[in-house]
């Protein structure tokens, strides 16, 4: 087969991007979490991927994430989102981490853009996630390139 696209995959549990992926011709090469029975399970469902179990908070500099992540033609992300799904009827759940991981999503897509072989990235849409004013990916986006670049 010519020139398969690859992908790295972050937070997907059992491997769900990462599973149709493969069954559309896209090889994973890579995947990160920092819970070790969706890294276990991810590893049974796709064995030659790279599997990192870490925080991906830690990836806090260009090198860093030069260092662990491989370069990739698309990124995709299922990040926890209990505090914006529809089970958080109240919306009093702390959505600090889960802007600290889109912070951490888009300090990595900077800089693997910069490397010239991303094209794509994708993250799974959680519909109430919106509904945060702090949350914009413009304001992030702005604030990350300014932090790295």
């Amino acid at each position: 087969m010519k020139n398969r696209l690859t992908s790295v995959d972050f937070f997907c549990w059992a491997g769900w991007f990462s599973e149709w992926f493969r069954q559309k011709w896209i090889d994973i090469i890579f995947w990160l979490d920092l819970w070790k029975p969706a890294i276990d399970t991810h590893k049974l469902n796709h064995p030659n991927a790279r599997h990192y179990h870490g925080n991906i908070l830690e990836l806090d500099t260009p090198e860093k994430i030069n260092e662990i992540i491989p370069d990739s033609d698309i990124i995709t992300w299922s990040p926890p989102c209990v505090s914006f799904s529809n089970s958080n009827k109240s919306w009093k759940a702390d959505k600090s981490l889960w802007i600290q991981l889109i912070e951490a999503y888009l300090r990595i897509i900077l800089v693997k853009k910069k490397n010239w072989k991303l094209k794509y990235w994708l993250m799974e849409n959680v519909s109430n996630s919106s509904k945060s004013s702090n949350v914009t990916f413009n304001k992030t986006s702005k604030k990350i390139n300014q932090q790295f670049f």
